[in-house]
């Protein structure tokens, strides 16, 4: 599992966190996203982005994957 930052852009798009300095840069491909490894890290950064930058309401993304074996 990895762990994402974001705002809703629209009903079914989000705007991933792809940098934070003096701006908080977005990307709309969670590919280019900064990922967490734990859910505590993304929150704890994620409420540090809501204090920081109150133009969006960023919330924690939670992206599951698994690999299976195809015989």
């Amino acid at each position: 599992m990895k762990y994402f930052i974001g705002y809703k852009q629209s009903e079914d798009t989000y705007v991933y966190v792809n940098g934070i300095s003096s701006t908080v840069n977005g990307s709309l491909t969670y590919s280019n996203a900064i990922d967490f490894l734990t859910q505590e890290n993304a929150i704890n950064v994620c409420n540090f982005l809501n204090e920081y930058d109150t133009n969006h309401e960023y919330i924690v993304l939670e992206y599951k994957y698994s690999i299976k074996e195809i015989e």
